[in-house]
């Protein structure tokens, strides 16, 4: 008998239920995890089954047992080995409404469909990335009408000192003094840039939100940061040789106001401070390559616009993405979530993620199998919601947790 439960367990049934065997990984807030590694205190994807809403939730508790005997479902984008007592929450072509069969009460004559809709995490658009918010080692360079600057400083407010001014450049203003009189400097200047030091060209430090989000997607997929000798220069390169994204970065530049080069191969952009930033927020080689936090308060439409962005770069026509690094490969399938894509990987000498929807579901006579419990099982509890994302070789499934508190 299926049973419709808030919690996804039985209204007759107290305490935990269930367990997923150790083989088994969880998608979270780090990415995949094994569900022998959860300990109190990590953040994994949970879902709310009736509305299908999605956040990530904080694990309460991990306990272990050892049955004696499991329940194994292999299908396509499924590969689960659960305790007899654990819950399968599902849906069927007729019933979308979820509801919830034990392991080891799988009616032979259903068809049952995995949960593959949910609302993604419902952020505000962000409008502004401003780079101070970034670095740390900086200054503002504050341009002005006229040759002397007299009046610039007069209309300046008492305590705004600038550290130096170079009569073609501007007046520059180390971090704490820019971030106390931001409203005065920028209400007085013609236009403000960012560098790390006086012998480098000032740079767009503010940048529309949308546009930043795809330039971090091309930095991350197709970027390096090449930086020299003394440490006091550097250069960010963008390589690209497809036509039509060559065009896409080219206009993409344009409208940021950075100033590049490039070649039949790749763009170039000469500056010390971006390369320090962009190597903090990316990571500067391909094994070091990662999401920057911010990306994860953008909307769901903004992480959408950069998961495109990556496949774009180092993806293929089935939405595969590839990297070599273990860090991106674990914010990708963040990535995938958070825009509604149940994802699944494979890994060998690199991480091949798949960011394609494939709607995944299962029949017991066909796809599920007793066999022996020879590995300990472990019991996930987490925070107010009952349904967790967790797989084995490389797939994610919703399946009840063991308990909520």
């Amino acid at each position: 008998m299926d049973t419709i439960t808030e919690h996804g367990v039985t209204p007759t049934e107290s305490g935990r239920s269930g367990g997923l065997a150790a083989g088994t990984n969880v998608l979270g807030a780090d990415g995949s995890c094994p569900v022998d590694q959860l300990v109190r205190g990590d953040r994994i994807y949970t879902m709310e089954p009736l509305s299908r809403t999605m956040k990530l939730k904080r694990v309460v508790d991990v306990d272990r047992i050892e049955p004696a005997a499991a329940v194994d479902i292999d299908a396509q984008r499924a590969r689960l080995r659960l305790a007899p007592g654990q819950y399968v929450p599902f849906v069927t072509d007729d019933i979308d409404l979820v509801r919830y069969q034990r392991a080891d009460r799988l009616d032979e004559r259903h068809r049952y469909r995995f949960i593959s809709e949910w609302t993604p995490l419902g952020r505000s658009r962000t409008e502004v990335v401003d780079l101070t918010d970034h670095a740390t080692e900086y200054e503002i360079v504050a341009q002005y009408d006229g040759s002397h600057g007299h009046s610039f400083r007069a209309a300046l407010p008492a305590g705004c000192e600038p550290k130096r001014r170079h009569k073609q450049v501007g007046y520059a203003f180390d971090p704490a003094t820019f971030d106390t009189y931001r409203e005065a400097i920028d209400a007085e200047s013609t236009a403000l840039g960012i560098r790390t030091g006086a012998k480098e060209r000032p740079r767009p430090y503010r940048f529309a939100g949308d546009d930043f989000i795809q330039l971090l997607g091309w930095l991350v997929t197709e970027g390096s940061i090449y930086t020299g000798s003394d440490r006091n220069s550097a250069s960010v390169k963008i390589a690209q040789e497809t036509p039509r994204y060559r065009d896409t970065i080219r206009r993409l530049l344009d409208r940021l106001g950075i100033a590049y080069r490039e070649d039949d191969r790749s763009f170039r952009i000469g500056s010390n401070c971006y390369g320090r930033i962009f190597s903090r927020l990316c990571g500067s080689d391909s094994r070091s390559k990662r999401l920057p936090s911010l990306v994860w308060d953008c909307s769901p439409a903004q992480k959408r616009l950069l998961l495109e962005t990556l496949l774009a770069g180092d993806g293929n026509e089935k939405r595969t993405y590839y990297t070599v690094s273990d860090r991106l490969a674990g914010h990708v399938l963040r990535l995938c979530v958070e825009t509604g894509v149940t994802p699944a990987y494979h890994r060998r000498d690199d991480w091949r993620v798949y960011c394609r929807h494939v709607p995944s579901g299962f029949e017991e006579p066909t796809h599920c199998s007793w066999v022996d419990a020879t590995r300990p099982y472990y019991r996930i509890v987490v925070e107010d919601y009952p349904l967790v994302l967790a797989g084995r070789s490389g797939t994610f499934q919703w399946l009840a947790a063991a308990g909520v508190e």
